[in-house]
């Protein structure tokens, strides 16, 4: 996720990232399996906005979307001052309402297409969701043993720090955006109608929400 985010470019790798010269603050709050707790995430973001973070990219599904704590610490981070991208989850139809934390409003909903602009098949869907971006086959860079290589990954967690990317270089032209500003920005910019007709309607819509994100966008 972070080499999607900021990977240097002439890196060797095939890879560069969105944002090549972004501040990355790591936060762990998932453990050796991908697996992690609520509270772990509660305090991650407690940490993170602390610690100052303008963006918290959260490539993170199923977690619920009752708890009161977790609600609370995505409203603490958003005070702070923190923008928050969350994956949409990767349950497909209606899956967006009910995977957090992306499924609360507190966050900015990012679902996954494929390279022909398709909604992936595994992308949740839902009122939930905002905007959508590249996420099947994504090249980023992976350690393997002792050596750094590239390899694809796909998922809305794919999808999600590509839209942090964008939103770190609009926050590097303009620092005073707020995460309204940036989600008005990201929805206006978006390219509706590159989907199939009968998901991507004109407008907002469940399955590619806003529409696919666009950093090569002029007013």
């Amino acid at each position: 996720m972070a080499g999607i985010l900021g990977a240097n470019s002439d890196n060797g790798f095939s890879v560069s990232g969105v944002d090549r010269r972004v501040k990355i603050l790591p936060v762990k709050v998932l453990d050796a399996q991908n697996f992690g707790t609520t509270s772990a995430l509660v305090n991650g973001l407690i940490f993170a906005a602390n610690q100052g973070a303008r963006v918290i990219n959260m490539s993170l599904v199923n977690y619920p979307t009752t708890s009161a704590t977790l609600n609370a610490a995505l409203q603490f981070a958003r005070d702070a001052g923190a923008i928050l991208i969350a994956a949409a989850g990767n349950g497909s139809i209606g899956g967006a309402d009910f995977s957090g934390p992306g499924a609360s409003p507190l966050t900015i909903s990012v679902g996954a297409t494929d390279h022909n602009d398709a909604r992936a098949f595994f992308s949740g869907t839902g009122k939930a969701l905002n905007v959508v971006a590249p996420g099947l086959d994504v090249a980023t860079v992976f350690p393997d043993g002792a050596q750094d290589t590239d390899i694809s990954f796909s998922g809305t967690s794919v999808a999600t720090p590509i839209v942090s990317g964008i939103t770190t270089l609009l926050l590097s032209l303009n620092p005073s955006l707020t995460h309204e500003a940036v989600l008005d920005i990201l929805a206006r910019s978006a390219d509706d109608l590159v989907g199939p007709p009968s998901e991507d309607t004109p407008g907002r819509d469940d399955f590619f929400g806003h529409g696919r994100v666009n950093m090569r966008y002029h007013h």
